[in-house]
């Protein structure tokens, strides 16, 4: 054991590019673990922190033509096209690499993951965000 504590910052400092990747994919891992948790643990496990728990009310979002907006169904088509949207993407990248040979360590792949993993969770935080900001919060709370 004592020799692999020894070996492992060896291995780290010949591969930069890779040790970058690793320590930052799992710090977005941790952080993410640690997010949805304190989410599950403030909404699940812990009571409500509010004086009348029978008096919450549900906030919908109503569309430009008055009809209420289903959020479910704007979750479930990004579901949807996030899904075939990804095969599209892998059939494309296997075509391109077809007969390619990448190394096993490639540091242009390890860079690239994380960044997109990234930009997908900002882009999937972003756009709920921005359509809620559109949303008059007096229309919102008013009673119906």
């Amino acid at each position: 054991m004592l020799n692999d504590i020894r070996y492992a910052p060896r291995m780290l400092h010949q591969n930069p590019g890779f040790a970058f990747t690793a320590i930052i994919s799992i710090a977005i891992a941790i952080g993410a673990n640690s997010a949805i948790f304190s989410m599950a643990d403030a909404l699940l496990l812990r009571p409500l922190p509010v004086a009348k728990a029978s008096e919450i009310v549900t906030v919908r979002a109503t569309g430009p033509s008055g009809r209420l907006v289903n959020m479910s169904s704007g979750i479930a088509t990004g579901i949807i096209l996030s899904f075939f949207a990804a095969r599209g993407i892998n059939a494309g990248l296997t075509a391109t690499l077809e007969g390619v040979r990448l190394p096993i360590v490639n540091t242009t792949v390890f860079a690239t993951i994380p960044v997109a993993l990234l930009t997908t969770t900002l882009l999937a935080a972003a756009i709920p965000a921005r359509r809620a900001s559109r949303i008059d919060p007096q229309q919102a709370l008013r009673q119906e």
